[in-house]
């Protein structure tokens, strides 16, 4: 009866058979139940799979999240102990009293202490960055210099006279490398 199968239903019931029993439809729900029960064993062995493959991944994204961390962490250390040495190579540079000017390998003066400027008349603000043939005279003795010590790749000292400040004679000493003079 209809209350029955309503009551069946409610306790978890999920198909019911007549009596008496017909064979063909018997076999036709269990071959159904059966291709259910292998369908939902799939599912879970897919779902363990699945949540393996998560859990792999969440290990993976920890695992990166850390080497990030520590590869942030030495970039800082690596980048403090750099500027660290930069302010001391700073420091020593600015206390040698003999004018010290960098001229890079494409001719701009890539570094001058306070001296060097003192000695050309100018700040280093206005030095760092310009060409040197701009700083001193295109055709004059210091870019003779610098070109023969270029040339050579050999040290080279001379004697000219400060660009703008005709009364001041400077010694020149000109040590190549690889990045420049």
């Amino acid at each position: 009866q209809d209350q029955h199968r309503l009551q069946g239903y409610g306790s978890g019931a999920v198909d019911y058979l007549h009596k008496p029993v017909n064979p063909a439809v018997l076999r036709s729900k269990v071959a159904v139940f059966a291709e259910l029960d292998r369908k939902t064993r799939q599912l879970q062995r897919a779902n363990m799979a699945l949540q393996a493959e998560v859990e792999e991944r969440r290990r993976a994204e920890e695992l990166l999240r850390e080497l990030n961390e520590t590869l942030e962490r030495r970039v800082t250390e690596r980048t403090e102990a750099f500027n660290a040495a930069d302010r001391r190579l700073r420091a020593m540079m600015s206390s040698i009293t003999d004018g010290l000017l960098l001229i890079e390998q494409d001719g701009r003066i890539g570094y001058v202490n306070e001296q060097g400027a003192r000695l050309l008349g100018r700040q280093a603000s206005e030095l760092t960055g310009h060409l040197s043939s701009e700083v001193f005279d295109a055709d004059g003795e210091f870019e003779a210099g610098f070109d023969i010590a270029r040339t050579r790749c050999q040290a080279v000292s001379f004697e000219a006279m400060a660009p703008g400040a005709p009364e001041r004679w400077l010694q020149c000493h000109c040590y190549p490398s690889h990045d420049g003079l």
